[in-house]
């Protein structure tokens, strides 16, 4: 039962890559037809890249408190 939950939360690691690679696509396409937006653009993503760290720890730490 826990697994089926665990897998209910979390999509699959292909969904994550799948997701991950139409994010790409996006970014290549509109820094191709939009140079004028690409440092802005750059700026945003670079946030939203180190933002990961803080919510992988944030959902660890989630995991450990329900954990005890």
């Amino acid at each position: 039962m826990y697994q089926q939950q665990s897998q209910q939360q979390y999509p699959s690691l292909q969904n994550r890559t799948s997701k991950l690679e139409e994010t790409l696509e996006k970014f290549m396409q509109a820094t191709m037809t939009h140079p004028k937006n690409q440092e802005a653009f750059m700026r945003n993503l670079e946030t939203q890249v180190g933002q990961l760290p803080k919510q992988k720890m944030a959902r660890a730490v989630g995991r450990t408190i329900r954990g005890q």
